[in-house]
């Protein structure tokens, strides 16, 4: 060790309340999820739309994605609707909800499990990420029968069947192929020696 290293350091530190500086996991799929809303604010810029950051559970526990909704302009704006499903996918009940103009303030909000479909960003078509709510019992029904994208489009994988052929003499065997179709796991020399070739 050289002269200069100083092993006897000790310091006060208080991490309480923060989160492991571990960075943030970028690439969540389109599926559904569950999270804790851990802010919940308004910016100068847009005092008219409540931003909300969302620390995932599950899977990508940790993940933190960023949505938002308008506050509606009045008592006919359309944005109403997704203020309810927002509601909704905390739990608040239709009887709280449908008691009357109801009171919403940050700690209605923060610290609060949402649940939702989330739908990843799509930069071939330019369409942004986003967030659908739903209430708890809904999501878990979507939830149980959502099939990822990347399942639907994985072709299956199907054995190939090489019989004895009278004219050519090759033995019966079983090929079976990945699921991309490029070849059965085979080497050159093994379907060359398969096939009967020297």
């Amino acid at each position: 060790m050289a002269d200069n290293n100083n092993t006897s350091w000790s310091i006060s530190l208080n991490v309480s309340g923060t989160r492991p500086a571990t960075g943030e996991i970028k690439n969540v799929p389109t599926g559904f999820y569950k999270g804790t809303i851990i802010e919940a604010y308004t910016m100068d810029a847009r005092p008219d739309r409540l931003v909300m950051k969302i620390e995932l559970e599950g899977e990508y526990q940790g993940a933190i994605r960023t949505t938002g909704l308008n506050f509606p302009k009045d008592a006919n704006d359309k944005v109403r609707y997704y203020w309810r499903a927002f509601m909704e996918s905390m739990g608040y009940t239709p009887a709280q909800l449908d008691s009357g103009v109801i009171q919403i303030s940050l700690d209605a909000v923060k610290g609060r499990t949402v649940h939702f479909k989330y739908i990843e960003e799509d930069k071939s078509t330019n369409s942004r990420d986003q967030v659908n709510w739903f209430p708890p019992t809904d999501w878990a029904k979507a939830k149980a029968s959502f099939v990822p994208t990347a399942q639907i489009h994985r072709p299956q994988a199907r054995p190939t069947v090489v019989s004895e052929d009278d004219t050519a003499g090759l033995p019966a065997m079983t090929v079976t192929g990945p699921s991309n179709g490029m070849g059965g796991g085979l080497g050159h020399g093994d379907l060359l020696s398969a096939l009967g070739a020297k």
